[in-house]
């Protein structure tokens, strides 16, 4: 009896071990996936002009009547919520007004019971106010130091020079002279306002303060240019008014036109019509010693002198 027992509690113990007496389902059921859903739009990145507005859709992956949206904040940009559905919600986003390249973000949350995910929207914003000064900006950079500029005034003075030299108001010796100095003038770099115009676009400074730096290499070519003048002035008082005066010394950039020059864009000398620089009429024989003079159509220098023929001819 004792031995049968045993054989029975034997028997039931294995049972149980291989798993025996469950229910037929074959096991417990397992516990549920977490809900994944995501979130997406046409894109991610926008590009605003300073106080402007644009619309953009952002849109689940899923739809439910309890899907719910939140949007951070940022300085640079507002949002107003046009429109919102089961799945999507439609932003109304508004730039502010900026003083230099700026970045912003929004990152737009959704919710579905615990679960969350959220999608950025980045938002790069340029500086139209500024947008006048970061055209001269970049047009003096790429004018290679005003070097154009500082040929041009080696041309008009060597012009003056030469004029005072055939009309022997200053010997071949003076003329020599003059010359070599017109001659040691450098161009000046122009690497100082590209790093600043980098910080600009950086967002490290202001567009204030991007135009101080400007007027200020705009100053140092001023400056620069200063022996040209000097010497210019010397040949005009040799010359006594045979050709007309020039004393409006100012480097002028002119990003329509695309020039850097002291005469082309300065208002002293003529002005700008459809794209083509037109010189007022005393100063009309600048064009054609001038290289580059957008539209002008090569007037013979002798036309413009009040030299001889033969005096012009011998330039």
């Amino acid at each position: 009896m004792l031995l049968r027992l045993f054989c029975i509690l034997v028997v039931a113990c294995s049972i149980s071990a291989c798993g025996g007496g469950g229910d037929s389902s074959g096991g417990s059921t397992p516990p549920s996936e977490p809900m994944v859903f995501n979130l997406f739009t046409d894109q991610s990145s926008y590009y605003l002009e300073e106080e402007s507005e644009t619309l953009l859709q952002v849109t689940s992956s899923r739809s439910d009547d309890d899907l719910g949206f939140s949007i951070s904040n940022d300085a640079y940009v507002s949002f107003e919520i046009v429109t919102q559905s089961d799945n999507s919600i439609t932003l109304r986003i508004k730039s502010q007004q900026v003083d230099r390249p700026r970045l912003a973000n929004l990152r737009v949350t959704a919710s579905l019971g615990d679960e969350q995910t959220y999608l950025d929207l980045y938002f790069s914003i340029n500086n139209t106010s500024a947008t006048a000064l970061v055209a001269d900006v970049t047009t003096l950079i790429t004018s290679e130091g005003g070097k154009a500029a500082f040929e041009e005034l080696a041309d008009v003075a060597d012009y003056y020079l030469k004029m005072a030299y055939y009309s022997k108001q200053i010997t071949a010796s003076e003329r020599e002279n003059i010359t070599g100095q017109l001659s040691a003038t450098s161009v000046l770099s122009v690497n100082q306002i590209e790093e600043d115009y980098a910080s600009y676009l950086e967002g490290d400074i202001s567009d204030v303060e991007l135009n101080n730096l400007y007027l200020s290499a705009l100053e140092h070519f001023n400056v620069s240019a200063a022996g040209f003048w000097n010497l210019l002035e010397a040949v005009q008082a040799e010359l006594a008014g045979a050709l007309p005066e020039i004393d409006a010394f100012s480097l002028q950039v002119d990003s329509t036109l695309q020039q850097v020059s002291f005469f082309i864009g300065n208002p002293s000398f003529g002005s700008s019509h459809d794209a083509q620089w037109v010189f007022l009429e005393q100063y009309d024989f600048l064009g054609a010693l001038l290289p580059n003079v957008p539209g002008f159509g090569g007037q013979c220098l002798a036309d413009s002198s009040s030299f001889s023929a033969n005096s012009s001819q011998a330039l």
